[in-house]
């Protein structure tokens, strides 16, 4: 009777020894835990006008730009607001490299674009229409910007997608043409507000 218990015993412990050896897997670079990062999404649509045409968007900004993302820099906080309230805002700039000024005279061959949003390490700002966070080195933009190199607004930043039609945002209005037939369209309006300004002069 001792021997079938002592066995019993036995069983039980190599049982519950190799439970524990199925559910502890060691720690290594292959199944390392990844926490999540949170997310928290910001709207700023409603501190932004809309724009319905090229001429519109051109009146409103300083520079705009045309060219290729060369660098994604490290997060930028920026407190606005006084003592009793502080609002802290979220940018990641990104470095272009131009391929054309199309409003904004500058011998600088590269211009950084301070975009709403950012992925800090414990957690991803992301502003809502922006897509800040999809930008990637080799993608070409095209930007309307204000004097501190801040998109004017979500419709104002325009980029595409491996077959050249534009991904993001537009103007309001305007078809979803190619970033380069945007471009186009951009310069051939600016051309005109410059004549205009001259016949009114």
């Amino acid at each position: 009777m001792k021997k079938i218990i002592i066995e019993i015993s036995l069983l039980l412990v190599m049982i519950f020894i190799t439970a524990c050896g199925n559910s502890v897997q060691p720690i290594n670079s292959e199944n390392e835990i990844q926490l999540e990062k949170e997310v928290i999404v910001k709207d700023r649509l409603t501190s932004y006008r809309g724009y319905t045409s090229y001429q519109d968007a051109l009146t409103v900004a300083d520079k705009v730009v045309y060219g290729t993302i060369i660098e994604i820099g490290d997060p930028i906080v920026v407190n606005h607001g006084n003592e009793d309230l502080v609002i802290k805002s979220y940018y990641t700039p990104i470095t272009i490299e131009v391929i054309e000024y199309i409003k904004g005279n500058s011998n600088s061959s590269t211009i950084v674009y301070n975009a709403l949003g950012a992925e800090l390490e414990d957690v991803i700002y992301d502003y809502e229409a922006y897509d800040t966070l999809d930008f990637k080195v080799g993608d070409k933009l095209l930007v309307y910007l204000s004097e501190r190199n801040q998109c004017i607004g979500p419709q104002c930043v325009i980029s595409e997608d491996d077959k050249g039609v534009s991904t993001r945002s537009t103007l309001q209005g305007i078809p979803d043409y190619s970033l380069e037939k945007h471009v186009e369209l951009a310069k051939n309006a600016y051309s005109k507000m410059l004549a205009d300004e001259k016949v009114t002069e």
